[in-house]
C-alpha cells in the first residue's frame, strides 16, 4: 500500500458522480495498491479483501459489480495474461505525483490498452518520467517508456473531464516551444568597489582612497590618519588571529577610540593619579592623629620608694604600657641600671 493524492475537483467531477458508493471507494482503493505506474492485479477477492475488509455485507457479488462500473466508465482498463487478470488506473500518470518511481512487478499492459491512456503531455509525472526515459533508466518499463518517445509532445487534445481524480476543468497547457514566453534577460549586476583591507602577505593597506582619507581628516580631525594606520597594523600583526571581515569597521573604532584619548586638542592627555573620593578624608585624619599625639602629656609620676635591694618604683604605678625614659624605670617595672650598664 502506498500513499497517494486526492484531488478536491474529484468530488464535482461528473464520472466519478455517477459512479456508486461502492464503487467510488473500490476506485480510491485501486490508487493505494497500484505500483508506481498505476498497474495492479484486478481480482475480486483481491478488493474485496483490501476495499471492503471490515464490511461484511458486501459480498464478492457486489465487488464485481463495482468493477464492472469502474471498466464501464474507462476509468480502470484490464487485460489477462496467462490466467491472470491485471489492470490499470487510466488516469493515474496523470493526476498522481511520483518522483521516485521503483521497479514496476506487474505485468506489462497489450498495445491496445497503452492506446487507450492519455497522451503523456498529460501525465503530471511527466517531467521525471520523460528524464527517466533520457538517462536510460532501468525502472521506467517498456512500455512507459515507449509512451514517452511515441506520442507527440504537442498541446492536449480534448477537454473531455477525465477521473483519477479526474477534474476536467483545470486549464490544458501547452508545451510548444514557440509559444513559450522568452526568457528574461538576466539583469547585469553592477559591480562593487574594492573595499579596504589590510593585506596579511605584505601588511600593507590596500584600497586606502583620497577621498577616505578626507573623510577621516573631517571625522576624527584631532588624530594623525596615517600614524593611527600604522599603529593598527601593528596590532594586528602581533597576533594574526586578529584578522577583521569588515575592515572598514575596524578603523572606525580605532579612530573613534584615538579621538576620545586625544580629547579634540591634538595631544594625548596627560597621565594623572586616579581619583580616589576618600583620600581628603583619610589625610584629614592622619594629621588630627599626629596633632593628638603631638599634644600628648604623660601622666605625672607618682611617689617613688626604694626598695632593700636599691631598685626604685612608683607608688602607685603608672598604667600599663606607658613608659618614661631617662628615669630608670619602665612602667611598673623596676630596672636595674648598674647591669645595663654592665651589658652594654
Amino acid at each position: 500500500m502506498r500513499r497517494r493524492d486526492i484531488d478536491p475537483a474529484i468530488w464535482q467531477d461528473e464520472k466519478f458522480g455517477r459512479l456508486s458508493i461502492g464503487a467510488q471507494l473500490l476506485f480510491m482503493w485501486t490508487w493505494n495498491d497500484a505500483d508506481d505506474w498505476g498497474v495492479l492485479r484486478w481480482r475480486p477477492e483481491r478488493c474485496k479483501s483490501g476495499a471492503f475488509l471490515y464490511k461484511p455485507r458486501i459480498n464478492l457479488g457486489h465487488v464485481r459489480e463495482y468493477m464492472a462500473e469502474l471498466e464501464a466508465q474507462s476509468m480502470i482498463c484490464a487485460w489477462d495474461v496467462s490466467g491472470e487478470r491485471w489492470s490499470v488506473v487510466r488516469m493515474f500518470l496523470r493526476w498522481q505525483s511520483v518522483n521516485k518511481p521503483a521497479l514496476s512487478k506487474c505485468a506489462a499492459p497489450p498495445s491496445d490498452v497503452v492506446a487507450l491512456l492519455p497522451p503523456s503531455m498529460e501525465w503530471r509525472s511527466y517531467k521525471v518520467i520523460r528524464a527517466l526515459v533520457d538517462r536510460g533508466a532501468p525502472e521506467v518499463p517498456g512500455w512507459v517508456a515507449s509512451c514517452a518517445r511515441v506520442r507527440s509532445p504537442g498541446p492536449f487534445s480534448g477537454a473531455e473531464s477525465e477521473s483519477g481524480s479526474d477534474s476536467g476543468n483545470k486549464e490544458q497547457k501547452k508545451d510548444d516551444p514557440s509559444d513559450r514566453p522568452a526568457p528574461s534577460p538576466r539583469k547585469t549586476r553592477t559591480p562593487k568597489p574594492d573595499k579596504l583591507h589590510l593585506d596579511m602577505e605584505s601588511w600593507e593597506w590596500v584600497n586606502v582612497t583620497p577621498e577616505l582619507r578626507s573623510a577621516w581628516a573631517m571625522d576624527y580631525p584631532a588624530i594623525d590618519v596615517d600614524d593611527e594606520l600604522r599603529k593598527a597594523r601593528a596590532w594586528v600583526r602581533a597576533d594574526p588571529t586578529r584578522k577583521k571581515t569588515n575592515w572598514t569597521r575596524f578603523i572606525a573604532g580605532w579612530f573613534s577610540r584615538a579621538q576620545d584619548r586625544c580629547h579634540g586638542t591634538g595631544a594625548a592627555p596627560a597621565v594623572t593619579e586616579p581619583d580616589r573620593p576618600n583620600a581628603p578624608r583619610r589625610e584629614k585624619e592622619i594629621e588630627r592623629v599626629i596633632r593628638e599625639m603631638a599634644t600628648r602629656t604623660l601622666p605625672p609620676p607618682g611617689e617613688v620608694r626604694t626598695l632593700p635591694d636599691g631598685r626604685k618604683v612608683y607608688s602607685p604605678p603608672r598604667p600599663p604600657g606607658v613608659g618614661v625614659h631617662g628615669n630608670g624605670v619602665v612602667g611598673n617595672v623596676p630596672v636595674d641600671r648598674e647591669s645595663e650598664e654592665r651589658n652594654g
